[in-house]
């Protein structure tokens, strides 16, 4: 499998400026001129780009005007902003080095389409099928991207939590959903090497800044809502409102609904007279729904009626919310018309994603399960499937992020005191906050303190957690999954809690 890099902002296009700034920005013939490149951030600027000069939170792309210049950029669309709305010195400049310079009112939230008209709208091309909700993204976005891929008849590629490209085949990447132009470049690499599909993650973050405001999704998906990003939105109506922008996409052809979700239901009755809607779920009213589930240690087995019929699903995954992820996928491929039986076949070959649910131990040692759980739905629903799978106790280690919801923090402390046996507290993403003074707000939390232990050294937590269980208990460690690093201040440091997992393992 091919993996995509992602580092470079090319088309094979080759369009032109007035192409690209069509009805945004004016293009005179003496300015127009072939665009090799496309770069919104100055230190990835190549001879023969066009810069996007955005006005930032904290910067605008102008301050970095001599750095884009010095590499030989074409051109400058800059965006008018305050402070910035007259610029007949830096105009002068680039007449002089002959670089177009062109002002492009709201350019931030024209990245998109500028990105779209340089890549040849990859989207247009390619089934596009967007993941949304607090909950569960990342799994069913690479649960339907492994069930279209695993016999190479639907090439899928897969934007996301865990990278972006091929599945297969990711390529790390810094936000679940890209900035607007990586993501029309992302798409276009997809394209290139042959994929007919791909599965997004979409972020509120994502929704709330137009990143994916120029692409052209065929199915939206929506998991769950519950509380998080309230740092970023303010309050949990204008979260479930970015939300919501996905599911009035013109593009869309299926939307797919969890019934068994309050947020579910009300984006049915905003959606139903529009657009065609499959519900799944374990409410009788599902239509593709789950019923008899039986879940352990060692896996999870369902019966599953559709409106194409019915069947048993035998999986690998644990608890009772990978069911419903797995419900969710049922209903995306029936909405692509792939036949019934094929789709049971392919949900029964798909495998845990890795920093979901993760299981390692087991046997002789104690069952150590490692989750990206990071909400306080998240950890509850991670922790309710938990207990039915052992007769023993279950610890929890976990911690909350820095600079991030407070609000959460106390709520995460009443679940684990609630639901675990044994709770640890410990360090997760601190970055620039006292990690006393996230604990203390954890704590308040947490019912039944006595059974509380604090250890900010998250590998010391992991350690004493696994060495204090029994064989035969279950130990949670919960909020990072698949990251591979701890940010404390401003620096990311290599730490993994799988690695630090099968260590203490070896030494048990």
């Amino acid at each position: 499998m091919v993996a995509i890099p992602i580092q470079q902002q090319r088309s094979k296009y080759m369009p032109n400026l007035s192409e690209l700034l069509d009805g945004l920005g004016r293009v005179s013939r003496f300015d127009d001129m072939f665009i090799s490149g496309l770069a919104v951030d100055s230190r990835l600027v190549r001879r023969g780009d066009l810069f996007l000069a955005c006005s930032g939170t904290s910067r605008h792309g102008l301050e970095f005007f001599d750095k884009v210049i010095s590499k030989g950029v074409s051109a400058i669309a800059w965006e008018p902003a305050s402070g910035f709305e007259r610029v007949e010195k830096l105009e002068r400049i680039a007449r002089e080095k002959k670089v177009a310079m062109i002002a492009v009112p709201n350019l931030s939230a024209h990245q998109g389409v500028i990105a779209s008209r340089y890549y040849d709208s990859p989207s247009e091309e390619m089934a596009v099928i967007g993941v949304t909700g607090t909950d569960g993204k990342t799994s069913c976005s690479q649960f339907i991207a492994e069930a279209l891929s695993h016999d190479g008849e639907f090439p899928c590629g897969v934007i996301g939590t865990l990278g972006y490209g091929m599945y297969g085949a990711l390529v790390p990447g810094a936000n679940t959903t890209p900035g607007a132009v990586e993501l029309q470049k992302v798409l276009s690499d997809i394209r290139e090497i042959g994929g007919k599909h791909a599965v997004m993650e979409v972020s509120s973050h994502a929704l709330e800044q137009g990143r994916v405001n120029e692409v052209d999704f065929d199915i939206a998906v929506l998991t769950n809502l519950t509380r998080d990003h309230l740092d970023y939105h303010g309050s949990i109506e204008a979260y479930a409102a970015a939300k919501k922008e996905l599911f009035v996409k013109e593009s869309l052809s299926q939307v797919i609904l969890n019934i068994d979700d309050e947020f579910g239901k009300q984006i049915l009755e905003l959606c139903k007279s529009n657009v065609p809607c499959m519900t799944y779920g374990f409410h009788a009213a599902a239509d593709v729904r789950g019923y008899a589930l039986k879940v352990t240690s060692k896996g999870l087995s369902m019966r599953v009626r559709t409106p194409k019929g019915g069947a048993r699903i035998d999986s690998l995954l644990i608890g009772d919310f990978n069911a419903k992820n797995l419900l969710a996928v049922i209903a995306v491929l029936l909405a692509m018309d792939i036949p019934f039986d094929e789709c049971i076949e392919r949900i029964k070959k798909i495998n845990p994603v890795s920093g979901r649910m993760e299981c390692f131990g087991g046997s002789d040692k104690p069952l150590v399960v490692v989750d990206y759980a990071h909400t306080p739905n998240a950890l509850e629903q991670v922790l309710r499937a938990l207990k039915p799978c052992t007769k023993g106790k279950v610890h929890c280690v976990f911690g909350c992020g820095g600079d991030r919801d407070h609000g959460k923090r106390s709520q995460m402390g009443r679940v684990a005191g609630l639901l675990a046996d044994k709770v640890i507290i410990t360090d997760d993403n601190p970055r620039t906050e006292n990690p006393v003074a996230i604990v203390d707000e954890i704590i308040k939390g947490c019912v039944n303190k006595d059974k509380v232990t604090v250890e900010h050294n998250r590998s010391a937590a992991i350690e004493w957690a696994i060495n204090s269980a029994d064989s035969g208990d279950i130990v949670l460690i919960a909020g990072k999954g698949h990251e591979t690093y701890q940010m404390v201040g401003n620096r990311k440091t290599p730490f993994d809690d799988r690695s630090e997992v099968r260590r203490v393992l070896r030494g048990r």
